[in-house]
């Protein structure tokens, strides 16, 4: 299911001149989550590849996350042109 921004969202959280304060809160809220270099290898190999692979997941979505903050910052009260 996807998740849409509305435009009263935008407004009131993504173009608020403090917003990148609250980014680098969620991107530092998830390091851990996602650091790889911290992952205890003394575990049976399923469970590092395992971990692995949920920490990817999570790095995925926090960057995807930010990109769609950025887009819907940059689009917003854009009006789309049609020359038709």
């Amino acid at each position: 299911m996807a998740v849409k921004l509305t435009k009263e969202m935008v407004q009131a959280f993504l173009l608020h001149p403090d917003w990148v304060i609250m980014e680098q809160y969620i991107t530092e809220h998830f390091a851990n989550s996602i650091e790889i270099e911290t992952i205890d290898v003394s575990n049976p190999s399923t469970t590092v590849h395992a971990e692995v692979i949920a920490r990817q997941s999570i790095d995925r979505d926090v960057k995807s996350l930010k990109k769609s903050f950025a887009v819907a910052r940059q689009n917003f009260n854009k009006v789309k042109v049609t020359y038709e």
